[in-house]
């Protein structure tokens, strides 16, 4: 029987999207208005999630033969995520801003979770601060 590993599941997930988003946006930002760009954050956080989600379950039955219910709680995680990436990228564009572009300031959201799922991978593995001598 499988373990539970939503948390990582989501972070993973996350992480994942936040990186394509990142790329998307840069990728496309002078061809597109806001409206344009919000179009393309969550649809692709839609499409990407249950693309993930599908290959996970696929995955899943392969792995363990058939599918339980521990690998919904998995998926749920993962949505979780998705949505809250997505909503992170978002932010930007519902804030009027006069000399900082929406997208710009999604980007530097998107690094820094990414940032801040690098920090929390790297505590996780037992890693500490430098120690100086």
């Amino acid at each position: 029987m499988p373990t539970s590993s939503t948390p990582r599941d989501a972070l993973e997930m996350g992480l994942y999207l936040s990186l394509v988003l990142v790329a998307l946006i840069v990728g496309l930002e002078r061809s597109l208005n806001d409206g344009g760009e919000l179009l393309i954050i969550w649809g692709s956080s839609i499409g990407l999630t249950l693309a993930h989600v599908f290959a996970f379950r696929v995955a899943y039955v392969y792995q363990y033969g058939a599918a339980v219910s521990q690998g919904w709680l998995s998926i749920g995680a993962m949505f979780t995520a998705a949505f809250g990436v997505a909503l992170l990228a978002t932010i930007p564009y519902l804030i009027p801003q006069d000399n900082f572009a929406p997208s710009s300031a999604a980007t530097l959201l998107l690094l820094g979770f990414v940032a801040f799922a690098a920090y929390l991978a790297a505590r996780s593995r037992g890693w500490q601060t430098l120690q100086t001598a």
